[in-house]
Parts: structure tokens; sequence; C-alpha cells
């Protein structure tokens, strides 16, 4: 047998081997689920913000584009900025005009008052939103972090709620906490 029959073979059986191992890796991927369903839990997404005035707009917009959570109420602890923070929030409140299916957007000025003993301030921020709100479900985010198109709060619910889908849609299971 020549050599040029032998790579050719050779060639053959290894182009099988990848093309069965493709085959079988597209069965086994995980696909998430075409239709997520929509949650109806009282949803909070609650960010703190200090001197994020250059970066909260793309973050708000992105959080306010959100669909799938019938009753989700977007927060925002202004933290002591000592930018425009807050007048960018309220830029965003007067020219958004929530829809009887849309999110909710509201701004909390968290004034200049000292951090109680034993908290640091990102923590204490956290505290102080959770305890202005009332939901069934609390999400916290950086207001710095835009969420992407295949990024949903509606999928962060789900999976904490135990809805198999996509490992790469949601948000992590360190940031969702439940009032249960």
């Amino acid at each position: 047998m020549s050599s040029a029959v032998k790579v050719t073979q050779l060639g053959t059986a290894l182009a099988t081997v990848v093309s069965a191992h493709t085959f079988v890796n597209a069965l086994l991927l995980r696909r998430p689920r075409a239709i997520v369903p929509t949650q109806h839990e009282r949803v909070r997404l609650l960010i703190p913000a200090r001197d994020e005035a250059e970066r909260i707009g793309p973050c708000l917009d992105a959080a306010l584009a959100q669909t799938g959570v019938a009753n989700l109420e977007i927060v925002v602890l202004d933290d002591g900025s000592t930018d425009s923070t807050s007048t960018v929030v309220e830029q965003l409140i007067d020219s958004y005009t929530a829809t009887a299916h849309g999110p909710s957007l509201r701004l909390i000025d968290g004034g200049d008052a000292p951090l109680p003993e034993g908290w640091l301030g990102k923590p204490w921020a956290c505290e102080r939103l959770r305890q202005a709100v009332d939901g069934d479900v609390v999400v916290y985010i950086d207001a710095d972090v835009t969420i992407g198109s295949r990024v949903k709060v509606q999928n962060n619910v789900s999976v904490y709620r135990g809805v198999t889908i996509a490992d790469d849609v949601f948000l992590g299971p360190s940031c969702v906490f439940t009032n249960d």
C-alpha cells in the first residue's frame, strides 16, 4: 500500500472520529429553555451607588429593559455621592414612564450619616436598600454593571427557584435573596 493511500485512510479515520465527537457534543450540549416562565413574584433589583455618574446610566438603561418579571422594582441608593449620580438617576426617572408591564424605578438618598459601628460602606448601603423595600426576591447589582441581553433578572430568579436553564444566563447565585 502506498504512503498516499495510508495518509488518505488516516485522514478519513481522523475526520470520522472528529465528526463523531462533534455529533456527541451537539447531542449533550445544554441549551437555554426557549421560554423561561414569567416571574410574578415581587422582585426588587437593588443598586447601591457612590460616585457612579459616568456608569449608572447604562446600568439603569439595561435594568429598565428587563422583561419577564411582572412586578420588578429597581431601587438605587445614592450613598453620599460627590458627583452627579443622583442627578443622572433623577433624569432617568423623569424621562422613563413605567408601563403596566415594565419595571418601576426609584431613588433613595443615602445622606451623609456615619456608618454604624462594625459596618463597612457597601454592606451598609445594601442593608439600607433591603430595609427600604418590600419584595419576595431581592437581587443586588453594582452600579457599574450593565446587564447583557442574555443575562436577565427573570433567569436569575428562575434559577434560584429551581427552573433549569443554561449556566451562563444568570447573574450568580450569591446575589439573589428571598424573604422565605
